[in-house]
């Protein structure tokens, strides 16, 4: 529904009553000669390995697909889900952490488990994050309001891009599109 209602001349493929993507009804939506976005928003695996099989079959190789998602939620790592034709179509996503597995080389990672015995998981890495990014946003010479409203950081996992609420607080709009 919001895609339809926000972005117009986008197509929707059908799906049959097993949950199985109609592969002809996707074939006559793709453009040769353009990149082509598959949006795929479900949590039912058969429709996911149904639509990467299509996607991948060698009668499309004339095409440039990408597979997207607003939400890369477990289904995506369901044991029948291929991997390699996640990888094969660069599936991209939206996160709000970074995925690349170099978190554990940061001081504070390493600082962390030499106190704890073990890597920090996701929660004390944002923890720390967010308290870092507050500390240094009100260290500057300039109010903690101007510093959001003009910059943009980075750290560990997070990234804060932070816009005014209708109550005068903020919000965090950082996001990452990570790929396959």
């Amino acid at each position: 529904k919001y895609l339809s209602d926000n972005f117009s001349g986008i197509k929707f493929a059908t799906v049959d009553e097993t949950n199985k993507l109609v592969a002809q009804s996707l074939k006559e939506q793709l453009d040769a000669t353009k990149q082509n976005f598959v949006i795929l928003e479900t949590e039912k695996a058969n429709l996911i390995l149904s639509t990467i099989n299509t996607l991948t079959e060698e009668t499309l190789g004339a095409y440039k697909i990408n597979l997207a998602t607003m939400d890369r939620n477990p289904t995506f790592d369901h044991e029948e889900i291929p991997l390699s034709k996640l990888v094969k179509l660069n599936l991209h996503y939206p996160s709000v952490t970074k995925e690349d597995g170099t978190q554990n080389n940061s001081k504070f990672s390493k600082r962390y488990k030499k106190e704890n015995t073990v890597f920090p998981n996701q929660y004390a890495v944002r923890g720390f994050d967010l308290t870092f990014d507050a500390i240094l946003r009100m260290a500057q010479d300039v109010p903690f309001g101007e510093t959001v409203d003009k910059f943009a950081t980075e750290y560990i996992e997070n990234r804060f891009s932070y816009d005014k609420d209708l109550k005068g607080g903020y919000f965090n709009r950082g996001v990452y599109v990570l790929k396959y």
